[in-house]
């Protein structure tokens, strides 16, 4: 092997075919240790012979035949699973063996080895025992041949020739040699019974004993002291095994024959036990139920008896999995250089699977523990060049680990086969059809409880196999599409989480869902939610958080929900409004000054902004409400006069249909995550038109009906009936804003070259967002419940888990691992270390938040500026006050003029949204003056 040579330990070369083979050297044959457990059980058997049981006068039979000849069971087990390598070492063992290759020449000296034998691969009609019979006649006839001299032992070889002849009457016997009938119709000849009949059944009575003799005659022609010889892959076929194993204890007791047997102890263990039982009529098993626990402790009872006399556990040698075996080396595929295990896998899992910590050290521990077969056929897949620098704790995460992650499906097959997943379907399972998959194998095997982050933490080592194959295959499929990511946090991370907390007590319990009664009762089962919220199903991220929003808000309940926020339709006062927006009624004629909101009110800058223009309304007429005081989304977007901006207003809205005909207006943060899955799914070619049809898609405000699992009579939630479209008449520029739509196309193909982290990771980070939003919903203040407020939290909140589990992930220091529930302090922090969150900070630049965020605070500050490096003039939205109607005229007998402003972004024009059931508690109370002012009381 050249430079890849290793003095001690063993070395695998993965260039070299994997199936069984002659290996070169004996390092390079991985069993070491269960090679000197071999070689010392057979060195004590040749040690032992001295020890044999002499016959006296009072231990032979009336014939003089030995009763107490010397017999043993001692056959040596090779103890492995299918794959672990098996037939490889029992064949590199005897070569060795035979070589004195690395011995000391106590075994290849005294034994002849009679090879391999594999009853699997012999004729239905041989019988094993005739198959060893006829070894060892070719050994010794092989022997006087290459003698040469016929002449030499002549006496030893007749006498050889006689014990061969003694054996051949009881041969008739064995099963599958001679008549099914032992003697035939000789039975019925008297004669023939007392002169050969019972002559033959002698024999067979015999044959033993003369078997052992005619061992011993063969070992001396040969010069040899024992007889070695192998039985490979007997527990493979049970019609096969049994025999075999007979054969063992009736005949292969002689302790000259060393008889090394190859399989699963488990294997032999269903063989036996399975055997016990068909001791038993089936008329017995039928009717006598009673004795039924007796029947199962005394098969029990035989089962654990025979094995323990026919394979004894002190002869029985576990082929070790690779990652209980020390120094082994690695020589990679397309390299000379030895490497060592621990360095391979570390670049495997590290740089091929992306796992890293805990999740590292539990998929090496899993995949080692795999025969070594299959250990071998993974480790051929990864490329020399992701071998790391000596001593380096990383790998080449660039290489290209393609190879491995379409292999691993291959290689588990079975696994996955054994998990309702064909390979057909996953191959087919791409782009747009991925998280439907995922979706899809969660349902089916019952694990969108504990297995929805792909994490090989599980009891059962077929399950974890398979979550390690497709956790691969998702991150794979995610590499060079970002926007997959996002949508396995949306469909995977956010389903799971509202199944196991927010609709835990809707579910029917776990092994009732296909029980009758359950059809009959009113709950919910994993598969309709999943049907329902359509996770399988490809198309818009935007379409299913929208209709997770229903899923939420199907019952009455709170303004604010786990990232939704309720807002008000038109209602018949706007007084009302003006009171539940603002904390106080309005008295008397509105105008700014007598109506002035506190400092920190997040409304404030949305008068900040209409003040010149209210001081000049109001000069001679009366301010309409809607759209100066407050606004509903509808009446929001109707005054927006750019088609873009008008859009974003709508992402993240919809209506929830309710039983009683309402239709209640929701905004949520999952929309707008959402949003950005689609911009990159469908702007990915970085077209900028791709950006244009996906916004456009956004403006129009779909209705969602509630699930029927939930109860849809919601009571009186409030809200008015009366439309709001006679007051959406303002007319929309229909212009496009080319400016943001070349900033997000931008950044379509620049998300594209960073790789999101694993899934698990996301799937932490999905958790940690989703228990902030619960937080924000009690602990965040009334009094700052506005809606641009919240969706700024929101944000936030989903901003700083994603940051803190990537950062978790790339071990950074210094984490702030608190959540921003009430302000951004704590994301504030975690900012300072984004750049060591690739894909956060890719993210992060989306231009898409900057629309939403509060441009005024640090994180809207910094968000913008990586956004936005040259102009934030994209965001800008025009706004159209419409404070007279159509046909008012002022008085100067012209017709009113429709009022344009500017605001930064759609943040504060937000917050003039009211939010639904929670009315602002009043800091201050308003009392009349008789000149008109109001006084302030505190």
């Amino acid at each position: 092997m050249g430079g890849s040579s290793v003095s001690d330990g063993v070395v695998i070369d993965l260039s070299k075919r994997l199936d069984v083979r002659e290996l070169g050297d004996r390092n390079e044959l991985i069993q070491q240790q269960a090679l000197e457990r071999l070689s010392s059980l057979i060195e004590k058997r040749l040690n032992d012979f001295g020890t044999s049981i002499k016959p006296t006068r009072d231990d032979l039979d009336a014939d003089g035949s030995n009763i107490l000849f010397d017999r043993r069971h001692d056959t040596i087990v090779i103890h492995g699973s299918r794959g672990s390598g098996k037939t490889t070492f029992i064949r590199n063992a005897f070569r060795l063996f035979r070589l004195d290759k690395g011995f000391d020449k106590t075994i290849g000296s005294k034994v002849a080895t009679l090879g391999v034998v594999d009853p699997t691969l012999i004729e239905n009609k041989e019988n094993i025992f005739v198959v060893i019979l006829n070894k060892i006649k070719r050994a010794v006839e092989r022997r006087r041949e290459a003698s040469g001299d016929w002449n030499t032992n002549k006496e030893d070889f007749n006498a050889w020739q006689e014990k061969l002849r003694s054996l051949a009457h009881g041969l008739s016997l064995l099963e599958g040699i001679g008549p099914e009938k032992a003697l035939g119709d000789a039975w019925d000849d008297v004669q023939y019974v007392l002169r050969k009949g019972l002559e033959k059944a002698s024999a067979g009575s015999d044959l033993e004993s003369k078997f052992h003799d005619f061992i011993a005659s063969s070992l001396t022609y040969l010069g040899k002291d024992a007889f070695l010889i192998a039985l490979d892959d007997i527990d493979t076929d049970f019609r096969r095994g049994w025999p075999v194993l007979e054969v063992l204890r009736r005949y292969l007791t002689s302790p000259r024959i060393i008889v090394v047997l190859s399989g699963d102890i488990d294997l032999y263990t269903l063989l036996v036990r399975g055997k016990q039982w068909d001791q038993f009529s089936e008329r017995q098993l039928h009717f006598d139920k009673t004795q039924e626990k007796g029947l199962r402790e005394m098969v029990n009872h035989l089962q654990g008896q025979y094995m323990l006399k026919v394979l004894p556990p002190r002869n029985r040698i576990p082929l070790l999995p690779l990652d209980a075996i020390d120094g082994v080396h690695l020589v990679p595929p397309d390299g000379d250089k030895a490497v060592p295990l621990d360095a391979y896998m570390r670049a495997l899992v590290r740089g091929g699977l992306g796992l890293r910590s805990k999740a590292r050290r539990m998929t090496t521990s899993l995949l080692l523990r795999q025969p070594v077969r299959t250990v071998v056929q993974i480790l051929s897949l990864c490329p020399a060049r992701a071998m790391p620098p000596a001593g380096a704790d990383a790998a080449a995460e660039s290489a290209d680990w393609r190879e491995l992650v379409n292999g691993l499906p291959s290689i588990f097959l079975d696994s996955l086969l054994r998990h309702n997943t064909s390979l057909d379907e996953l191959r087919q399972a791409t782009g747009g059809r991925t998280l439907g998959f995922i979706a899809k194998f969660l349902t089916e095997n019952d694990l969108w409880d504990n297995a929805h982050d792909l994490l090989p933490e599980h009891p059962e080592d077929d399950l974890n196999l398979v979550l390690v194959t497709l956790g691969a295959w998702l991150r794979g499929q995610y590499l060079n599409r970002p926007n997959l990511a996002i949508d396995y946090m949306l469909r995977v991370c956010f389903g799971r989480d509202l199944l196991t907390s927010y609709l835990q007590g809707l579910r029917i319990p776990k092994g009732d869902e296909d029980d009758d009664k359950a059809h009959k009762r009113k709950g919910l089962k994993v598969a309709d939610f999943v049907k329902f919220a359509e996770l399988e199903r490809e198309g818009s991220s935007v379409e299913v958080a929208r209709t997770l929003v229903a899923v939420i808000n199907g019952d009455p309940g709170s303004g604010v929900r786990l990232g939704t926020i309720q807002t008000y339709k038109r209602g018949r006062s706007g007084d009302e409004i003006i009171k539940q927006i603002y904390g106080i009624a309005p008295v008397g004629e509105l105008s700014f000054e007598r109506l002035v909101p506190e400092a920190d009110n997040p409304i404030l800058p949305f008068h900040q902004t209409l003040r010149k223009e209210f001081a000049e309304a109001t000069l001679d007429k009366p301010i309409e409400l809607l759209g100066n005081w407050y606004n509903t989304i509808d009446s929001l977007q109707a005054r927006i006069t750019t088609e873009t901006m008008s859009a974003l207003v709508g992402l993240p809205a919809c209506r929830v249909m309710k039983e009683s005909g309402e239709r209640p207006t929701f905004m949520s943060v999952h929309s707008i995550i959402a949003a950005v899955a689609d911009l990159l799914r469908r702007g990915n070619s970085g077209q900028e038109d791709g950006v244009v049809r996906t916004l456009r898609d956004f403006a129009t405000i779909r209705s969602y009906v509630v699930p029927p699992w939930i109860s849809r009579d919601a009571g009186d939630s409030g809200l008015a009936s009366v439309s709001e479209a006679s007051d959406a008449e303002t007319e929309v520029t229909a212009m496009r804003d080319d400016i943001l739509v070349k900033h997000i196309s931008d950044w379509t193909r620049e998300i594209k070259a960073v790789a999101p982290p694993p899934p698990y990771v996301l799937a932490r980070a999905w958790t940690r967002f989703y228990f902030t939003l619960a937080a924000i919903d009690e602990e965040v203040d009334r009094n700052d419940r506005f809606l641009g407020y919240l969706l700024h939290r929101q944000i936030c909140a989903f901003f700083n888990a994603l940051l803190v589990e990537e950062l978790i992930y790339e071990k950074a220091e210094e984490i702030n691992l608190r959540n921003p529930v009430t302000s951004d302090a704590v994301l504030s922090t975690n900012l300072r270390i984004a750049d060591k969150a690739p894909f956060f900070t890719a993210l992060f630049k989306c231009p898409l938040w900057s629309v939403y965020l509060n441009l005024d605070s640090a994180v809207g500050k910094q968000q913008c500026e990586r956004a936005f490096s040259d102009s934030v003039a994209g965001l800008r939205v025009p706004y159209n006050i419409r404070q007279l109607s159509r046909q008012a005229e002022t008085s100067k007998g012209r017709k009113a003029r429709p009022t344009v402003v500017t605001f930064p972004n759609l943040y504060p024009l937000l917050n003039s949204v009211p939010v639904f059931g929670l009315a602002r508690k009043p800091p201050r109370t308003f009392t009349q003056r008789s000149g008109g002012g109001l006084d302030l009381e505190f």
